[in-house]
C-alpha cells in the first residue's frame, strides 16, 4: 500500500527572500516614502508660514497702532505754510465718519455683514469644494471668488 502519511511542509527560511518577503519590502519601502514626503512637505508649509511671517507685526502692537500722519508747518502768524509726510494720512475716529459711508463700506464687502457673528460659514464651506476659478453664462473671462475680509 502506499503511504498515506502527510509529511508537514518546510517552514519558510526568513533567509531566502520569497514573494513575501518582496511585498514586505515594498510596503515597508512606500510607507518610508510616504512618511519622507509627508515630512517634506510639513517641513516646506512651516518654512513658508515663518517666511511670509517675518515682515507681520506682532498682535500686541496692533492696540497701540500709531499710523504715520502729516505734520503741519504754520507760520507765526497761524497760516499754514507747508506738511510734512510720507504717507498722507488723516486719522479720523471711527464715530466722526458718516453712517452711510461705514454702510458703503460695509455693503461693498458683505452685504449680510450684520446678520452672521463674523464668519459666514456657508460661504467658506462652498469655497473650498468648489474650483476657485470659474466662468459664468455673462463672463467671457475667468474670475476668482473670494470671501469677506472685515
Amino acid at each position: 500500500m502506499t503511504d498515506t502519511k502527510k509529511t508537514p511542509k518546510p517552514i519558510a527560511d526568513p533567509e531566502q527572500p520569497g514573494k513575501s518577503h518582496w511585498s514586505i519590502l515594498l510596503i515597508k519601502w512606500t510607507a518610508i516614502s510616504m512618511a519622507a514626503v509627508f515630512i517634506l512637505f510639513a517641513g516646506a508649509m512651516a518654512g513658508l508660514f515663518f517666511y511670509m511671517g517675518k515682515d507681520l507685526p506682532r498682535i500686541n502692537t496692533l492696540e497701540d497702532y500709531q499710523p504715520s500722519t502729516v505734520t503741519n508747518i504754520f507760520s507765526d502768524d497761524g497760516r499754514k505754510i507747508g506738511e510734512f509726510y510720507k504717507e498722507r494720512r488723516i486719522v479720523i475716529p471711527l464715530s466722526e465718519m458718516p453712517e452711510q459711508l461705514v454702510n458703503a463700506f460695509i455693503a461693498a464687502e458683505d452685504s449680510r455683514f450684520r446678520e452672521h457673528a463674523g464668519i459666514r460659514n456657508a460661504p467658506m464651506n462652498e469655497k473650498s469644494r468648489k474650483p476657485y476659478w470659474h466662468t459664468g453664462l455673462k463672463n467671457v473671462f475667468p474670475r476668482m471668488k473670494s470671501c469677506s475680509c472685515i
